[in-house]
C-alpha cells in the first residue's frame, strides 16, 4: 500500500488497490477553501468564514482586530470631543523614521488618531496606517461619527443610522413652519401672523395692514373690522357719530340735511358735515383741493404728471 499525503488543510488522499477517497469536503459542504474566499475581517477556519479574534487572547489595553484575515492585538485610542494631540517628536522625513503607530507630519512624528477618525470611534495605527472602527454596540461611519443612541449626540441632533444628524435637516416641519431642536427632537411652530398645523402648513392669519381690508375697515389684530361698529368707539365716547372711509375714522355731529348746511370744504354725509378731502379717492402724489363748494378736486403735485385719480408720476421717474 502506498500513502500519499499533502499537509493539512490542503488534501489527504489514500490509494489502495485502485481505490481512492477524497477526504477534502466538497464545494457544497464548505464555505471557504482559503482566506481569500472570506471577507477581509474573517478567516477561513475549518472551511468556514469565522472571526479569528473569538479565541485570540490579547494583553491589557489592547484589542484584537482582524486585518487581511489575520488577528492582531493593537492598542486602542477612542477619539473624544476633548482629545488633544500629545507633544510631537521632531525630526523625520518619512513615516519609516517614526514608530509604527505614528506618521511623519511636517517633519514631526505625531499620532494620527486624534484627527484621523470620527467622534466616538476607535482608532488603531498599524504600520503608519490609520484604521477606524465603531465600538461594540455603536454603528455609523467610523471616519465621521459613531453613535448608538441620541444621548451621544449634541442636543440639536439625533442618532440616525449610527450618525448624529441635525433633526431640522430632514424637513420635519410643514410648509412655512419654523423648526427648533429640543432634546434631540424637532419642535415645529408657526411664525407670528400665521396659524395652522405646523406639522402640515402654516398660513397667514387675517390681514397685515389696512390696505388688505375694505375701505370702511381697519386691520386690527390681523382682522379686518369696522371700528365704528363698536359701541365704545372713539366717536361714541365724544357723543358723536362715527364713520369709516378710506381706512380712517371720522367723528361727526348730526348737524345737516344737505350740503348747504355745511362749510364749503364739507359735504353732508349721514346727517353729518364731513371734510370732502377726507373721503376723496385721489391717487398717489396728488393734492386734494376745493375748487367748487362741497366738492373735492384731485390735482397732480408740482413737477408730476398723470391722472390724479389713479396717481401721478415725477418727471424724473421717481
Amino acid at each position: 500500500m502506498k500513502i500519499f499525503s499533502i499537509p493539512f488543510p490542503l488534501l489527504f488522499i489514500s490509494i489502495a488497490n485502485g481505490w481512492e477517497q477524497d477526504l477534502f469536503p466538497s464545494a457544497e459542504d464548505c464555505e471557504c477553501r482559503s482566506a481569500s474566499d472570506c471577507p477581509s475581517n474573517l478567516a477561513c477556519i475549518d472551511f468556514d468564514c469565522q472571526d479569528p479574534c473569538e479565541d485570540y487572547v490579547c494583553k491589557m489595553r489592547t484589542i484584537c482586530k482582524v486585518f487581511n484575515h489575520r488577528p492582531t492585538c493593537v492598542p486602542t485610542v477612542k477619539r473624544s470631543r476633548n482629545h488633544r494631540l500629545r507633544s510631537p517628536k521632531p525630526g523625520c522625513i518619512q513615516n519609516s523614521d517614526c514608530l509604527d503607530t505614528e506618521i511623519c507630519d511636517n517633519g514631526e512624528c505625531v499620532d494620527p488618531c486624534p484627527s484621523g477618525c470620527g467622534y466616538d470611534a476607535e482608532c488603531t495605527v498599524i504600520d503608519h496606517v490609520t484604521y477606524c472602527a465603531c465600538p461594540e454596540g455603536f454603528t455609523g461611519n467610523p471616519y465621521e461619527e459613531c453613535c448608538s443612541d441620541d444621548s451621544q449626540c449634541e442636543i440639536q441632533k439625533s442618532c440616525n443610522q449610527g450618525t448624529c444628524q441635525n433633526v431640522c435637516h430632514t424637513n420635519a416641519c410643514g410648509t412655512n413652519a419654523i423648526c427648533a431642536a429640543q432634546n434631540h427632537r424637532p419642535m415645529c411652530y408657526c411664525p407670528a401672523g400665521h396659524n395652522g398645523n405646523p406639522m402640515v402648513e402654516c398660513t397667514r392669519s387675517g390681514c397685515q395692514n389696512d390696505n388688505q381690508c375694505q375701505t370702511d375697515q381697519l386691520c386690527r389684530n390681523n382682522q379686518c373690522t369696522n371700528p365704528c361698529l363698536s359701541p365704545n368707539n372713539i366717536c361714541a365716547q365724544q357723543s358723536q357719530d362715527c364713520v369709516t372711509m378710506n381706512h380712517k375714522i371720522q367723528c361727526f355731529k348730526a348737524s345737516c340735511s344737505d350740503n348747504n348746511q355745511c362749510q364749503h370744504n364739507q359735504f353732508c354725509f349721514s346727517s353729518n358735515c364731513a371734510d370732502v378731502c377726507t373721503f376723496s379717492r385721489c391717487g398717489e402724489n396728488t393734492l386734494c383741493t376745493i375748487q367748487r363748494s362741497h366738492q373735492a378736486t384731485c390735482i397732480c403735485k408740482p413737477e408730476t404728471y398723470g391722472n390724479p385719480v389713479h396717481g401721478c408720476f415725477y418727471k424724473n421717474g421717481f
